[in-house]
């Protein structure tokens, strides 16, 4: 039961991360291709997309992409909260990321 409820978690969380993925698409062309950059770079770009998608997400009241984004979440939307988007709050080093993921995986594991 452990591991279903493990999968079923990360597979939710899979959900999340690749819409958060799509939306920095449709915003910034230069993670729309494959990169060519280093992997140092290519963090450092996603990290300013992500800064940057952040601070239109507070400071534009009047943002096309939300409106085509929200009207694509409401009729997704399980949880009735009206589709709205969460902010992405960090973008971690594939070190840190692969620590935390096998980190997570035992606790849920072994509870």
């Amino acid at each position: 039961m452990p591991k279903t409820m493990f999968n079923m978690l990360h597979a939710s969380a899979r959900n999340v991360i690749e819409c958060c993925f799509g939306l920095l698409k449709q915003r910034w062309t230069i993670i729309r291709s494959p990169s060519h950059y280093s992997v140092k770079v290519t963090t450092l770009i996603m990290l300013a997309c992500t800064l940057l998608h952040n601070f239109l997400k507070e400071e534009m009241f009047d943002d096309l992409l939300d409106a085509h984004f929200e009207s694509d979440a409401q009729d997704a939307d399980d949880d009735g909260d009206g589709g709205e988007q969460e902010r992405i709050t960090n973008v971690s080093p594939t070190n840190m990321w692969t620590a935390f993921c096998n980190h997570f995986a035992t606790a849920v594991w072994n509870e």
